[in-house]
Parts: structure tokens; sequence; C-alpha cells
């Protein structure tokens, strides 16, 4: 009888140190989640996001590795790459060339209107960049005289 009161009591003081490990935890857990419990879902909802959009750009960035690879074996695509890299490099280039022609015009202009008329432009006549323009050319035109001057 005695083991048996002995065996009962280690029955019924089990339980209580689990339901009471259970409750501490229950606690524990509850006044964390009481008190951090909005942080702690928009924290995992922004590593979500996060781990969403670094997992895409690393997917991106093996894709063009191995992109590049392949490249590098065919020399076709290398060749197709290089002419397109030169094409695109000669459209700017015709567009820089047009817009130096636009302002040589534009220069050409001022500077004949300037000659002609031989009067200094009135403010509100003209744009700013037009009075820079004759201020460009009036310089030219003192420099181009100074030096015919000093070759006879």
């Amino acid at each position: 009888m005695a083991t048996m009161e002995r065996d009962g009591d280690q029955l019924s003081t089990r339980p209580a140190l689990e339901t009471e490990g259970l409750r501490f935890l229950h606690v524990t857990v509850g006044s964390l989640l009481a008190t951090y419990g909005w942080y702690i879902v928009f924290s995992c909802i922004l590593l979500y996001v996060v781990f969403q959009k670094l997992s895409t750009r690393l997917r991106a960035l093996r894709q063009r590795q191995l992109d590049r690879a392949a490249a590098a074996l065919e020399p076709d695509i290398v060749v197709k790459r290089q002419e397109a890299l030169a094409a695109a490099r000669l459209k700017m280039q015709d567009e820089l060339n047009a817009q130096v022609e636009k302002h040589k015009e534009k220069l050409r202009q001022v500077t004949t209107l300037c000659l002609v008329k031989e009067v200094e432009p009135a403010p509100g006549d003209l744009d700013a960049e037009v009075h820079r323009l004759v201020d460009e050319a009036k310089n030219l035109v003192s420099v181009a005289f100074d030096t015919s001057k000093m070759n006879p």
C-alpha cells in the first residue's frame, strides 16, 4: 500500500508540474504576443516580401550569368551585340551632330543679325539663349578681327 500511495503521489505531482509549465508558457507567450504582436506580424510580412524580392533578383542574376556564359561560347551572339552597340553609338553621334548644326545655324543667324544692324539687341526681344549666342558671336568676331591684325 505504501508503494501505491507513492505511485499515486508521483502521478498527481507530475501533471501539476506539466500544467504549471504549460501555464508558464501560456502566460509568457501570451504577454509577448499582447505586447509585441503587431510588430511580430508586420515583421513577418516584411521579411516575406524582402525574401520574395531578393529571390527574384537572385534568380535573374543567375540567369544573366548563365546567358553570359552561353554568349561567350557563341560568337554569333557576340558579333550581333557588338553590331547593335556600334549602331547605337552611331545614332547618338548623329543626334549630337544635328544639335551642333542647329547651334551653328543659330550662331550664324545671330552673328549676321548683329553685324548687319550693328546694334545691341534689346533684352525683351530675344530669349536668354540668343543673348548668350550674341555674346559668343561678338567674342568670335573680335577674336577673328584681332588675329587678322596680327597676321598681315
